[in-house]
């Protein structure tokens, strides 16, 4: 299988953008990885691009950003209607969850948890736990 179309990655810490970018550019997963600092510019851009058949295979999201946290962007990623967003796969990204907030999370959609810092064996298990077949993953 070919790689992913595109990654978006939301985060508000530069820093965590950055190496999060230059892992998943390390391992070659997707053509296009676009990094949002809030998850507003996000939900603009998957508006934006909702005509087109792939918007994005894969949202990776932090569950604590002040100005929108996981949860409020995922109540508003499923307000959202556009071809294949049943596609989309999303994801949150954190330190630490709550079992509640776990379940809380789960109801509004979101398809699995990757625990900080990402690295690159982290995201090629979550990558196979979500059943995406790249062939381009590297260790």
């Amino acid at each position: 299988m070919k790689k992913l179309h595109t990654v978006l990655l939301i985060d508000d810490d530069e820093i965590s953008n950055s190496l999060n970018q230059l892992t998943l550019e390390e391992l070659e997963i997707a053509e296009e990885i676009k990094v949002f600092s809030e998850g507003e510019q996000a939900l603009e851009y998957l508006k934006s691009q909702s005509e087109q058949l792939q918007a994005a295979q894969l949202l990776i999201v932090d569950i604590n950003m002040p100005t929108m946290d996981g949860e409020e962007f995922m109540l508003l990623f499923n307000d959202l209607a556009f071809p294949n967003k049943n596609k989309i796969k999303t994801v949150i990204y954190s330190a630490h969850l709550s079992g509640k907030k776990y379940e809380d999370l789960k109801n509004l959609g979101v398809n699995d948890f990757i625990e900080k810092p990402l690295t690159s064996e982290k995201m090629n298990q979550l990558l196979e736990r979500m059943g995406f077949c790249v062939d381009s993953i590297k260790e």
